[in-house]
């Protein structure tokens, strides 16, 4: 997880996504976000910052935020995790897709087109089960 400095409070918060999260299949989300004020300014903020800022925020509100300490927990709001089964659920229907389709591939004497076909199937088959429970 790739971290950045808060520009109102100074503490690093998570960023999501990008090289940092390549093979680690985290799930954290990212704490803050860079916003384009109206006065032409970018500053990267989090959440928490961003609550505290006014209706039409300037440079000179971020620069009024208190500071904060590093080892004060990152309050995510009312945010609940997933518990979908994220990358692993789909490892899981590919592989039993592949299985069928090695089984469908030895049984039509085809193996490259059960195998691909299976593994397709299985794939769409654990995204269908993802988007119905959740």
């Amino acid at each position: 997880m790739t971290t950045m400095p808060c520009d109102g409070c100074t503490r690093r918060v998570s960023v999501a996504g990008g090289i940092a999260n390549l093979w680690s299949f985290e799930k954290d989300t990212t704490d803050g976000l860079t916003l384009e004020l109206d006065d032409g300014s970018e500053h990267f903020l989090c959440f928490e910052c961003m609550d505290d800022l006014p209706e039409e925020p300037t440079a000179a509100d971020v620069a009024a935020l208190p500071e904060r300490s590093q080892d004060e927990p990152i309050d995510r709001g009312d945010a609940v995790p997933e518990q979908d089964g994220g990358i692993g659920a789909i490892g899981v229907g590919i592989a039993i897709g592949g299985g069928a389709g090695v089984a469908l591939g030895l049984a039509i004497g085809d193996l490259e087109y059960g195998f691909t076909t299976g593994v397709a199937v299985g794939f769409f088959v654990a995204l269908a089960v993802k988007k119905l429970r959740g």
